[in-house]
């Protein structure tokens, strides 16, 4: 078992030499967090936040962060009141006023798992960890939603086992946002898929796939709707490691914007040739004249054709998530943007 207080200390011994950014070999090296609205959150007193469909615990069966990577993760471990066991289907995790909640949360899957995460910072700025460990012959269908006013650090680790399924949807609407998915293949015949959107506000998400077993399927997808004001980026990388054979590996980063920023940037690291296929792009989502003029034709209206388009490409990056109400509101920001 691993003790929190443990995990404190470890954490607490090199936040002083650690720093917000730490680049390794990939070329996605740039970050476009507002760390600053970090630091000041960091002179609040801490707290763990109010947490539901959970279980609070000062051990664990499992821990694979290293606090070492980023201040933030050193921060987060190093003043971590305590952690949390999934124990329900529905899991809410909200920030208090005046306070810096920090949270982290441990999944260990079998069988078949549907799980919904709402990560809300609508009273204070909050910073949350899960640990994500999908056992041998698991399936594991994961929403999340990230969203508030105030700064907010999501930090996702998923470990795949053999023959285990992930699927993962995701949608953030933080104002100051910062969310990082980790995805680790070291088995074989697993599959992944990530569908998420970015809406509104600023967030920085990044999404990276490390492969280094045999016959995994690895699709990721994320969409940024951007209007004035905005500024959304996606980032990540597939590296697929030398000892992987056989894998199916798709990387799919859209954006559509009216005005705002947005920063596509999705990678490929292919250290192997046993692949069966490896491929990413960035994509602008715009509807096209042409697309607009032809179902002008078949009598719809412009107001109608875009509602229609744009929801029909956030059931897409968005799945269940779309219906819930801060997203629908989002959304409607986004539309009407599109129509002035």
């Amino acid at each position: 078992m691993i003790r929190v207080e443990d995990i404190r200390k470890r954490a607490a011994s090199v936040l002083p030499e650690t720093g917000f950014q730490r680049y390794g070999d990939s070329p996605t090296i740039r970050s476009y967090t507002d760390w600053s609205a970090f630091e000041d959150a960091m002179r609040l007193p801490v707290s763990s936040g109010s947490v539901s469909g959970v279980v609070r615990r000062d051990t664990l069966t499992s821990f694979s962060f290293d606090p070492s990577q980023n201040r933030m993760l050193a921060y987060h471990f190093a003043n971590l009141p305590a952690a949390f066991v999934v124990s329900g289907d529905t899991v809410v995790l909200r920030a208090e006023a005046d306070m810096f909640a920090l949270q982290h949360v441990l999944f260990c899957v079998n069988g078949e798992r549907d799980i919904t995460i709402r990560d809300l910072a609508s009273d204070g700025p909050k910073s949350t960890t899960l640990d994500v460990l999908v056992h041998p012959g698991a399936s594991l269908q994961m929403k999340i939603l990230v969203s508030g006013d105030f700064p907010q650090y999501l930090h996702v680790r998923y470990h795949l086992g053999n023959d285990s399924t992930l699927s993962v949807q995701s949608v953030v609407l933080g104002k100051n946002a910062h969310a990082h998915h980790e995805f680790f293949l070291n088995g074989s015949s697993s599959s992944l898929h990530y569908a998420g959107a970015s809406i509104r506000g600023r967030s920085d998400v990044i999404t990276d796939a490390f492969v280094r077993g045999s016959n995994n399927i690895v699709r990721l997808s994320h969409a940024l709707f951007s209007a004035e004001g905005d500024f959304l980026v996606h980032r990540g990388v597939i590296r697929v490691e030398r000892m992987s054979t056989g894998t199916d590996a798709d990387m799919d980063s859209a954006f559509y914007t009216t005005g705002g920023l947005a920063v596509s940037v999705p990678t490929l690291e292919v250290l192997t040739d046993d692949v069966r296929r490896a491929s990413h792009r960035s994509r602008d989502l715009s509807l096209g004249e042409e697309q607009m003029l032809y179902l002008q034709t078949r009598g719809l209206g412009e107001s109608e054709i875009l509602d229609l388009y744009v929801s029909s490409l956030l059931e897409h990056y968005a799945g269940e998530l779309k219906d819930e109400e801060a997203v629908r509101s989002a959304i409607r920001s986004f539309s009407e943007s599109i129509q002035r």
